[in-house]
């Protein structure tokens, strides 16, 4: 009695067809897990960008608000300007100057604003003997102001959208309100804002 021989089978059409079409499918899945991996990294790496920037840019300015006086602050919001403006004692060398009975020796306006249509944070110093009357201090008023907002200065940040320093004259304080943005290389807009309340030391 002869024994039937078992002749290996290939795949048949049809098999071969729902193979690849699932590892077709199982490949998509990979490759979109991928990309949705890699835009949440390029998301994240954008926003911690944007976080450090808007620490940075915070940091400085409230420094510098802080030895300043809220009585020559000027806000230029009132007037349609994300600018400010307040004076500053600080000399050449980055050291705070005084006079000989130890008050601040005020010698500049420093001036931060926002280029219209733009993203770029200009900082500006104008010398205190920009008025005909340099021994009388004051603040500079919202037309000054304005016309100080010529595209001049030193550029701090080239993605900031949202500038604004508000006084608190009953607290002797100041709120400063900035919001940064950055574009991830996949094109994704992130935005961060940052709102911080400073203490001015002269009044």
């Amino acid at each position: 009695m002869s024994r039937a021989r078992c002749v290996p089978r290939g795949m048949t059409l049809v098999e071969l067809l729902v193979t690849m079409a699932v590892l077709a499918i199982l490949t998509g899945l990979v490759v979109v897990m991928l990309v949705r991996a890699k835009t949440s990294w390029q998301a994240s790496t954008t926003r911690a960008a944007v976080r450090q920037e808007l620490q940075e840019i915070s940091w400085r300015i409230s420094r510098e608000v802080q030895a300043s006086s809220l009585t020559f602050l000027t806000d230029g919001g009132a007037s349609g300007l994300q600018a400010f403006s307040f004076v500053s004692a600080v000399g050449p060398e980055g050291r705070f100057l005084t006079d000989d009975q130890g008050s601040p020796a005020w010698n500049q306006q420093l001036v931060y604003y926002l280029v219209p249509g733009t993203t770029r944070l200009l900082r500006k110093e104008i010398p205190r003997n920009f008025t005909a009357n340099p021994e009388q201090l004051r603040a500079l008023t919202p037309a000054e102001l304005a016309a100080a907002c010529d595209g001049q200065g030193r550029l701090v940040s080239s993605a900031v959208n949202r500038l604004r320093l508000t006084p608190q004259t009953d607290s002797q304080t100041a709120v400063l309100e900035v919001q940064a943005q950055g574009t991830s290389a996949h094109g994704g807009q992130e935005r961060l804002g940052r709102r911080q309340t400073i203490l001015l030391y002269n009044e």
